[in-house]
């Protein structure tokens, strides 16, 4: 039998060495992810927000969200929502979210804007950190001068919350690493590494002295920054007896646990009654402080794989008094 060879001539070449480039080539999967949905947010202070978004979808799987401040990429994380601390009060934010799968497939982003402070949804009042009071001692009336250098906390500011309550907050010194001491009336009730410092069991319509102080790690301290700081209503100089019993807020309620890989998970339960005034959630992991939050969600990226967790959330109302613990795990 004799065999017959055709030649092919250079159009036709071409044309074969096109479809064979095209099989090579084609990617395996070009499917974006879903854009990330329902972008909402909450201001809690003046420097705290937090924005939540609903899980996008994908043929394989979605591996993390990026995260845009005003443009600025601050980083890609395997959660629904996002909070900082960080905001300037007064300032415009822009905050956009892309989904990525497992392939580096992007979504189109979702975006959402607030101003810092602007507290436009009812998250009631602003997070507060709750100091850890050490025994009570009689500090100076003046901090020691020392020719130390430093230069007393900037930017100090008063929020009065109740009768009874009244936070202060202030600036960071960025160029060092400080502790703060902070003063009522010239007695040293908190000493903290943040920057604000709250005060309870206030009496009524009386004005107070809050003082801080900076100090640094060789103990060398700065001039105090002072405020005065009034509680809300009257006094008729007698405190009157307390004839309503303390209550005790609502513990929280249908609280749940999202795992989203094998370090990182969510916790998430159904904010109080307004009536309860609950102004902040305590949230423990293995009965070790993890951190609080004024929301209804807490962000946990460092459990350890393998160990099965226990997770403690404890409401606190306006006067300080904590709810019987919810667990979950």
């Amino acid at each position: 039998m004799a065999l017959h060879v055709k030649a092919l001539n250079r159009f036709q070449l071409s044309s074969v060495s096109l479809l064979m480039a095209s099989a090579l080539f084609t990617p395996a999967h070009a499917q974006n992810p879903t854009t990330p949905g329902d972008l909402r947010f909450a201001v809690y202070s003046n420097k705290a927000a937090e924005v939540f978004w609903d899980r996008a979808t994908d043929d394989t799987i979605v591996v993390g969200y990026e995260v845009q401040v005003n443009d600025d990429i601050v980083g890609t994380f395997d959660a629904t929502s996002y909070y900082s601390n960080t905001y300037i009060a007064g300032s415009a934010y822009t905050l956009q979210i892309t989904s990525i799968d497992s392939e580096g497939n992007r979504s189109e982003s979702s975006s959402v804007s607030f101003i810092a402070g602007d507290r436009t949804i009812d998250v009631g009042p602003p997070v507060v950190q709750p100091p850890t009071v050490p025994p009570v001692v009689e500090p100076p009336i003046e901090p020691p001068t020392g020719g130390s250098g430093l230069l007393p906390p900037s930017n100090l500011q008063a929020a009065v919350y109740s009768r009874s309550t009244f936070e202060i907050s202030w600036d960071r010194d960025a160029t060092q690493v400080l502790q703060y001491e902070v003063f009522l009336d010239s007695v040293l009730v908190d000493t903290t590494s943040g920057t604000s410092s709250i005060f309870r069991n206030l009496t009524a319509g009386t004005q107070y002295l809050a003082e801080v102080v900076a100090v640094d790690s060789s103990g060398n301290r700065s001039l105090s920054a002072s405020v005065t700081v009034q509680t809300k209503g009257q006094t008729t100089g007698v405190t009157p007896p307390t004839t309503t019993p303390i209550t005790t807020p609502p513990a929280p309620e249908n609280a749940q646990l999202v795992a989203y890989s094998r370090r990182t998970a969510e916790l998430f339960w159904q904010r109080a009654p307004a009536a309860a005034s609950i102004v902040n959630n305590e949230v423990k992991r293995d009965n070790v402080l993890l951190g609080e939050t004024n929301g209804i969600s807490f962000y946990d990226n460092s459990r350890t794989e393998g160990v099965d967790h226990l997770y403690e959330i404890v409401a606190i109302n306006a006067d300080g008094v904590r709810s019987d613990p919810t667990f979950v795990g």
